[in-house]
């Protein structure tokens, strides 16, 4: 059977992405411990910054490894394609990534999944508002509403506010899901 029939398979689909989700969601946990085990503390953006960046350049290395030899080549990027990926980079992973790694030192890993999560409710507003590639409904715009109101309920406590948010946590984990 050849890959592109096995990848088309309800069960194989369902549990790559079961995977996948496994995989993202323990970044958060990964960092954290990852802070404790090279004493990085929650003040040092430089020391957070560099293990990002030597934690995404090992990763890049293990893709293009990889994919080199899945392909039976060795990948490389294209002179033509050199901007586009260039500020693709800057956004989905230097600013992302700025912002995750600085805001995951300052919050707790559940508050910063949740909040991560938000993306998803953004993506829907930037692509009906801001690129204008779906019409914004109003089953959308109250899906969106829910969701950051399920953001926000996670936030609080019985007094208001949980007094431990901060913009270089949980806004920068917001930051983060914008970018």
């Amino acid at each position: 059977m050849n890959t592109e029939k096995l990848l088309t398979k309800k069960i194989v689909v369902a549990l790559l992405a079961i995977f996948c989700c496994f995989l993202w969601g323990s970044a958060f946990p990964c960092i954290k411990i990852g802070y404790q085990l090279f004493a990085i503390p929650s003040d040092s953006v430089g020391s957070q910054i560099l293990f990002a960046g030597i934690r995404f350049t090992l990763a890049g290395v293990l893709v293009i490894l990889t994919g080199s030899i899945s392909e039976k080549r060795f990948l490389k990027l294209q002179k033509s394609s050199f901007g586009k990926a260039l500020k693709l980079g800057m956004v989905q992973t230097v600013l992302q990534y700025f912002f995750f790694y600085v805001g995951l030192a300052n919050a707790s890993g559940v508050k910063a999944s949740i909040i991560e999560g938000s993306n998803v409710f953004l993506v829907i507003l930037a692509a009906c508002l801001v690129a204008r590639f779906e019409k914004l409904t109003l089953q959308k715009l109250l899906g969106c509403i829910l969701g950051f109101a399920g953001v926000v309920l996670v936030n609080l406590n019985g007094s208001g506010l949980d007094a431990s948010m901060s913009f270089s946590g949980e806004g920068c984990i917001f930051l983060s899901a914008l970018a």
